[in-house]
């Protein structure tokens, strides 16, 4: 899945999601091309369902820092 997907599905921002892989609370990206990286549907839909939404992670403390 590309960025557009991603975001449709998980309904979180591109830097949210930056910030949850960091932390391991995300599905890794993986390099498609020199320039292009993706994520397996899987994983997404995965996270999804095991309750990996925004609001989840915010009450977990990973959200935005002040």
């Amino acid at each position: 899945m590309r960025e557009s997907e991603r975001k449709l599905i998980t309904s979180i921002s591109r830097s949210q999601a930056f910030q949850l892989e960091r932390l391991n609370r995300f599905p890794k990206r993986i390099k498609l091309g020199n320039r292009s990286v993706g994520w397996r549907l899987s994983e997404l839909m995965q996270w999804v369902h095991s309750g990996g939404g925004l609001s989840e992670q915010l009450a977990q403390g990973a959200g935005y820092e002040g």
